[in-house]
């Protein structure tokens, strides 16, 4: 194509994505008549994706002569028969007098718990807002779609969907292992509306744009789009042929043909400027491994009945305690029946059934609630492992972490989030003390978030839970080579991490392995040795024989199989810092934590 025409073109299709493409309006308009409060809502995406958190515009008006406060309830709902899983949130805006607010709520929508791709079932989703001044005016809009179970969440920039969406659509009917699915492919969205918070895309598997319009992000949104793919997510530039990486300014590490961003990718295709080959697209995205997708890590991955997950096996079998139920019955019953009626309240004195049974009853259940206690205890405890990758340069930390738990008697089940997350529960094989499983016997998942807080069956009393956490933390923790030391030395280590790293792997610009001979603590140095390859996979092994699930597994394999990246380390922590572990319920007693740090050795 030629040059000029083909810049012409990605001008006027910018042009097009920042005059609201893509989005969806859920209300607008005044609340009630005469109230002289006016609402505009939109989601940023069209249509939802199957979990994670949504973006969600707000905009109000207030021409009343007095200050008000708006409040916002979402209720995004899961409909599969017989389940309704559901997520609640809440927000609010203060709205002064004559003036007008705006804000971009992230909302947390539902999983659905007990369908996956290969079931071939499809859900409703419910989506509904309520918008209340109290006193003033109540409103509610609800919006459904029949949500997509076969292909993979993904977000498609303005200027692909307005050459290709409808071809894909069509394309997307045509391929037989798409049959009976959604009539869709790819959400929709506006280029100035994409958020500057990672969170907001953390229910899409992968994002499709031109590098012209990832050039054209503020660098918020830039950041955000970095952090979302660093978490494990697919960013999928296209650009005219020939392709030139180098032309998307990201810091990736390219090894074996991948261009990576930690856990995540980032991938290159050709496109002409006029559109894509439908079919082949289609495709590409249809054939993704199933883990590509999230929703299905949360609904399957750590729930079937032949993994191995050393978490789960340190943490024991629970104990039933069937018979000792079935004794504490037998032993009621004759007290209530027999002993009461003939010995303590004879034929002559019936009455005094009117007293004792409701007394044999009230301390039969104190007895029980006692046994209960004795048996499983207050609150719960549990074991988990964190994949941190730090990035200096960007003063982050990522952070993946899956934990499992098995709770007694929980007096509280809500707690607050120190730092900006995602907590997600996940299914499990099922047992006796498992609530949340793969199938549609699953139980129903009912959560809560208002602000920091968040509360509902994340937690529940005399059960196992087990959660997949992710966080961006900010943090200036590094691992530096340590300078001034002779030339024909051997390398050494510095952290600023406040902890012990156990064992330290890494690689000099010459890519030599190098590991360490000793702990490396916070401010010291500590010296390496020349070691193999053999020697830095035989670690990774371990740590995933003593402790890795799922996600982590996945990565760990690929680490398995490449070498360690010139000016990089791994290290193994079993005490890791308490900024890198993310925290949930305060009432968990976390037995063990196992951390994998893994990022750039910087130089002084």
């Amino acid at each position: 194509m030629n040059t000029r025409l083909h810049a012409s073109l990605c001008l006027l299709l910018l042009t097009l994505a920042g005059s609201g493409y893509g989005q969806r309006s859920i209300a607008t308009g005044m609340m009630e008549i005469d109230s002289g409060l006016t609402l505009d809502l939109s989601s940023v995406f069209d249509p939802l994706p199957n979990s994670g958190m949504v973006p969600v515009k707000v905009s109000v008006s207030n021409e009343r002569p007095q200050d008000v406060r708006w409040h916002f309830s979402f209720h995004s709902k899961s409909l599969l028969y017989p389940k309704q899983h559901e997520h609640q949130s809440r927000f609010t805006i203060e709205s002064p007098a004559g003036q007008k607010q705006s804000a971009t709520f992230l909302v947390p929508l539902s999983v659905a718990y007990g369908a996956s791709h290969t079931s071939g079932l499809s859900y409703h989703h419910e989506f509904r807002m309520i918008a209340e001044v109290p006193g003033i005016a109540n409103r509610e809009y609800p919006v459904h779609e029949r949500s997509i179970m076969k292909l993979p969440c993904i977000a498609i920039s303005p200027a692909l969907a307005l050459t290709s969406h409808a071809k894909l659509k069509v394309a997307h009917k045509s391929i037989p292992s798409l049959k009976g699915s959604h009539d869709g492919f790819g959400s929709e969205f506006s280029l100035s509306d994409l958020p500057e918070d990672w969170r907001g895309l953390s229910g899409f598997d992968f994002l499709m744009m031109t590098v012209p319009e990832w050039l054209s992000l503020r660098p918020a949104q830039r950041l955000a789009v970095v952090q979302w793919a660093r978490l494990g997510r697919v960013l999928d530039l296209y650009q005219p042929p020939p392709l030139n990486p180098a032309a998307a300014q990201l810091p990736t590490i390219e090894q074996n043909g991948k261009h990576t961003l930690s856990l995540g990718e980032v991938r290159f295709f050709p496109w002409n400027g006029m559109g894509l080959e439908p079919i082949s697209t289609v495709r590409r995205y249809a054939d993704a491994r199933p883990y590509s997708r999230h929703s299905e890590i949360l609904k399957t991955a750590y729930a079937q009945k032949n993994m191995d997950w050393p978490l789960r096996q340190q943490l024991g079998q629970a104990h039933d305690g069937a018979w000792q139920v079935m004794l504490f019955l037998v032993i009621f019953g004759i007290l209530v029946g027999p002993v009461n009626l003939f010995v303590l309240a004879p034929s002559h004195r019936r009455h005094r059934l009117l007293i004792t049974t409701p007394l044999i009853s009230a301390l039969a259940t104190a007895l029980l609630c006692l046994i209960i206690l004795l048996q499983d205890g207050v609150g719960g405890r549990g074991l988990r492992f964190a994949l941190v990758n730090l990035q200096p340069e960007e003063a982050t930390a990522y952070v993946t972490q899956e934990q499992i738990c098995r709770t007694g008697v929980l007096t509280h089940s809500s707690f607050e989030s120190l730092q900006p997350m995602i907590l997600e529960p996940v299914a499990l094989p099922p047992s006796a003390w498992v609530r949340l499983t793969q199938d549609t016997r699953t139980g129903k998942m009912t959560l809560n978030q208002e602000g920091k807080q968040s509360s509902g069956t994340y937690f529940q009393s005399r059960s196992e839970q087990a959660h997949l956490l992710r966080a961006a933390v900010p943090t200036r923790a590094r691992v530096e080579w340590k300078a001034g030391l002779a030339a024909d030395a051997a390398p050494e280590l510095i952290s600023t991490l406040k902890g012990d790293l156990e064992q330290v792997f890494c690689a000099d610009a010459a890519g030599q392995l190098w590991c360490s001979t000793q702990p490396l603590r916070t401010g010291q140095s500590v010296k390496l040795k020349k070691c193999s390859m053999s020697d830095l996979r035989s670690k990774l092994k371990d740590i995933t024989d003593q402790a890795g699930g799922h996600l982590q597994r996945r990565f760990l394999a690929e680490l398995l199989h490449l070498d360690l990246v010139p000016g990089t380390f791994i290290a193994t922590s079993q005490a890791p810092p308490a900024e890198f572990t993310l925290e949930s319920l305060p009432s968990i007693e976390w037995q063990k934590s196992y951390a994998l740090f893994l990022g750039p050795v910087l130089h002084p």
